[in-house]
Parts: C-alpha cells; sequence; structure tokens
C-alpha cells in the first residue's frame, strides 16, 4: 500500500456504552482511532421513501489494518458521517482494511 494515496484525515468512532442518569442507554460516540485513508465514491443515488425523497451516498475508504474496526462503528470525514456497512482485509494479510460506509 503506498502512503501517497492515503490523504484523507478520518475519524472511527464507536457507540459509547453506559446508561444516563434515569438508566437510558446513551447515544454518544467516542473516537476508537484516527487514520490516513483513501477515499473512493462508490456511488450516490435518490430513493422515493415515505412521501420524501433520501439521498443515498456509499463511499469506500481504504486504511491501514486497524484491528477491531467493526459495522457497529461509524467514520467522520470531515464534517460528515458515515455508518460502516462491511469491514474487509482483502488480503487477509493484516497490511490494511476496505470500508463500505452510506452517509448518515
Amino acid at each position: 500500500m503506498r502512503a501517497g494515496s492515503l490523504k484523507d484525515r478520518i475519524e472511527i468512532q464507536e457507540k459509547g456504552t453506559g446508561t444516563d442518569a434515569v438508566g437510558q442507554p446513551l447515544d454518544e460516540y467516542t473516537k476508537f482511532a484516527d487514520a490516513y485513508a483513501e477515499v473512493t465514491n462508490i456511488g450516490a443515488s435518490e430513493k422515493y421513501f415515505a412521501g420524501r425523497y433520501e439521498e443515498v451516498d456509499t463511499k469506500k475508504f481504504r486504511i491501514r489494518f486497524i484491528d477491531g474496526v467493526t459495522t457497529a462503528m461509524r467514520i467522520k470525514l470531515d464534517d460528515e458521517f458515515y455508518d460502516i456497512k462491511e469491514v474487509v482485509d482483502p488480503y487477509r494479510n493484516r497490511r490494511e482494511l476496505l470500508i463500505a460506509a452510506k452517509k448518515v
């Protein structure tokens, strides 16, 4: 993997665990890791759902391998958030990860 193509800085976030004062689960995200990524558009489209149009933006993030990244996490790129839909170690050598994510 050439470092020159990893030019976008991303933050991988995981959902916090715990409860608030009333006992409700917290819905906050905390930083899991920072990484440099090669970001590629997979596709963008609009869907008509429940009487309104919804934009669907999907991106592929290629990063150096980080152990523990799961589909329960999200990615912050600039001021936008992407839910992780798929995490793949393409060559099974723990050198890089390919992450497919959908814009929230």
